[in-house]
């Protein structure tokens, strides 16, 4: 293989990233980020798909992807615009052998899978990289994926296995003569800016780093993951619980990193039930996931994967309160001033 292109998704990182280890077999690699219009267009609610705070972090986990990459000897190339028109384009411009790419699993991110296919045909060459444990192992098919989380867990914990860490590439090469390009401001995808909040608890930053930081921080540095499972819901408080979720959401962190080094800090210090408890939320996540694949588009529907009817109602007054967290319920309050 010459020449791989791999389209970095919801993926940014260099660490545990199969469908990068098997770009960079190639004698020289595309690696490539796509800001997609469609995911910052304005909803039928009238919102923005992909709001301020959310825009800022992905622009800031580009920006550490691209550091990543260019320690290693490559680079990030960016490009706006539908990526089911730019990469066959790229593929036909520098000659392209293959395209790696993860999987994803809901209706748009398919759809544009789906459009790729019919362009570049054998070309495109999926990896499974978003939950801690591969679909290939859980012990169920698409459709036995049980609608009980108990049950999945317990089968699940008995039968199978995580998977070790892809290692991290020790170097890249990039295609010659490609111009990187500018990574867009919020402005530049329709998105305003604002201001940071200043009743945050702790300020969120993209970027595989950050997260690496975070963990570090949050299991060895301020010893935290040994009380994770009596603070987790307090919610509030930067050190009640994790926060790694944004990071995990677009893959600046793998959820196997996190599990390994769970299994290394119980080695190294204690294990207990919060450090159990750090392990059974991931597979909460995988449950959530590996539910959207067996029931599709049904979990976007009013309705939901059960087919139930429901009466709705709209009231301005009752928005409003939810919004702002004042609803009166605390656990609810909690979570919308969080």
């Amino acid at each position: 293989m010459k020449r791989s292109l791999i389209w970095f998704r919801n993926n940014l990182r260099i660490h545990d990233n199969e469908s990068l280890i098997k770009a960079c077999q190639a004698e020289e690699i595309l690696p490539i980020y796509i800001f997609d219009p469609s995911q910052f267009a304005t909803t039928s609610f009238g919102s923005l798909k992909t709001g301020a705070y959310r825009t800022k972090f992905l622009i800031e986990s580009i920006q550490s992807l691209r550091e990543s990459l260019r320690k290693i000897g490559a680079d990030l190339v960016v490009r706006a615009g539908p990526p089911e028109d730019i990469i066959p384009t790229m593929v036909q411009k520098y000659s392209i052998d293959l395209v790696f790419t993860p999987k994803e699993i809901t209706i748009e991110e398919i759809q544009v899978e789906e459009d790729l296919k019919k362009s570049i045909k054998n070309k495109l060459s999926f990896s499974w990289e978003s939950t801690l444990y591969h679909i290939n192992d859980i012990p169920f098919s698409k459709d036995e994926i049980p609608d009980v989380f108990t049950p999945y867990r317990k089968k699940t914990e008995k039968t199978s296995r995580v998977r070790k860490e892809f290692k991290t590439p020790a170097s890249a090469k990039l295609i010659a003569g490609i111009e990187p390009g500018q990574i867009p401001t919020p402005g530049d995808l329709g998105v305003q800016q604002r201001e940071i909040d200043e009743r945050a608890v702790m300020q969120f930053y993209g970027g595989e780093n950050k997260a690496l930081h975070r963990l570090k921080n949050y299991f060895w540095d301020t010893d935290n993951l040994k009380d994770y499972k009596t603070t987790r819901n307090g919610l509030l408080e930067a050190y009640y619980s994790s926060k790694f979720s944004p990071w995990l959401a677009n893959g600046s962190i793998s959820p196997r990193r996190i599990y390994w080094e769970v299994k290394r800090y119980e080695e190294e210090r204690e294990g207990n039930t919060s450090t159990y408890w750090m392990i059974f939320e991931l597979l909460w996540r995988d449950y959530f996931r590996f539910s959207a694949w067996k029931y599709g588009e049904k979990i976007f529907w009013p309705s939901g994967i059960q087919g139930k009817k429901r009466d709705w109602r709209h009231s301005e007054t009752d928005f409003k309160k939810w919004a702002e967290g004042n609803t009166g319920i605390p656990f609810i309050d909690a979570n919308m001033r969080e």
